[in-house]
């Protein structure tokens, strides 16, 4: 009676061995390199741009300023010249020295600002630079990247004159460090 037992728990439990073992002669014989290749899709061409290549472009120029980066222009910038306002008054600390027009360095928290304002303006000079000189492009999608590129980089340099005065105008993408020590260009520029 108990040899039939064994026997038939045996039979029942054949089918799901059988599946167990082709798994895995399966997953250890059978090669993945196929599957590992990575043709990522965030990876853009700085050489030549399509259509696709300029909507990427113009999507990551804003993102320096945008929440993902702990939202500089919105939280940070718009506060900051809130705070200037006549109804405005910061309740201690950096934000009453801010009420005050105080602007020192390390109160105000001024250095992110700066980094991020010129990535965002770095990107829009490589997005006016790839779609100037790309030959791929239709007509359209060449304008639309310039006009966006330029807009935005017009936008960005007014909101750091209007917190610095005189600040580097960078109307070019940097290749290399000998194009990154600029002058500061005159307000009206």
């Amino acid at each position: 009676m108990k040899n039939n037992i064994k026997i038939l728990t045996i039979k029942k439990m054949l089918p799901k061995l059988v599946l167990v073992f082709a798994l895995t002669c399966t997953m250890t014989f059978t090669s993945c390199d196929d599957q590992l290749v990575e043709d990522p899709a965030s990876l853009i061409s700085l050489e030549s741009a399509n259509e696709s290549t300029i909507e990427s472009l113009i999507i990551g120029m804003y993102e320096p300023v945008s929440r993902a980066r702990g939202r500089v222009f919105e939280s940070r910038y718009l506060r900051l010249l809130e705070l200037q306002a006549e109804y405005q008054w910061g309740r201690g600390g950096s934000r009453q020295n801010i009420s005050n027009y105080d602007f020192t360095e390390a109160q105000s928290n001024r250095q992110e600002m700066w980094g991020t304002f010129y990535e965002a303006i770095g990107r829009a000079n490589i997005l006016v630079d790839l779609a100037g000189k790309s030959t791929d492009l239709s007509e359209s999608a060449k304008n639309l990247g310039i006009a966006e590129g330029r807009f935005f980089r017009a936008v960005i340099n007014y909101q750091l004159v209007r917190i610095w005065g005189q600040v580097p105008l960078r109307l070019e993408r940097v290749i290399d460090a000998s194009l990154a020590d600029l002058e500061l260009a005159s307000i009206d520029d």
